[in-house]
C-alpha cells in the first residue's frame, strides 16, 4: 500500500523544512525536517508523520503539510514561525 510522500521525498523537494498547516485554529508553522528524521526515520510517511503532530493551540493534528513555493529555489526556513521546541534543528 502506497502510504505517499515520506520524509526522505520532502528533503529532496524542500530547503529542509514544510509549513503544517492547521486546521480549526488556524495556525501555520515552518517546521524543520531534520526534527522529524529524528524522531521517526527518512522512511517515515509524511500522512503518519502529521497523524502524530499535535498543535501547541488547539491540539489538533495539522490539517496539511505544504512545501515551501513548490517548483522554485528553496526558501530559507523563517525562524520566526518555527516552534520554540524545533528552533535547535534550524
Amino acid at each position: 500500500m502506497n502510504e505517499g510522500p515520506d520524509l526522505a521525498n520532502a528533503l529532496t523537494a524542500t530547503g529542509g523544512w514544510i509549513w503544517a498547516n492547521g486546521g480549526e485554529c488556524g495556525c501555520t508553522k515552518a517546521i524543520p525536517l531534520a526534527a522529524l528524521v529524528a524522531r521517526y526515520g527518512l522512511g517515515a510517511p509524511l500522512q503518519a508523520v502529521r497523524l502524530k503532530m499535535k498543535c501547541a493551540t488547539c491540539g489538533r493534528p495539522p490539517a496539511s503539510f505544504t512545501l515551501p513555493s513548490p517548483g522554485k529555489t528553496p526558501e530559507p526556513i523563517p525562524l520566526d514561525r518555527v516552534p520554540e521546541a524545533m528552533r535547535a534543528f534550524v
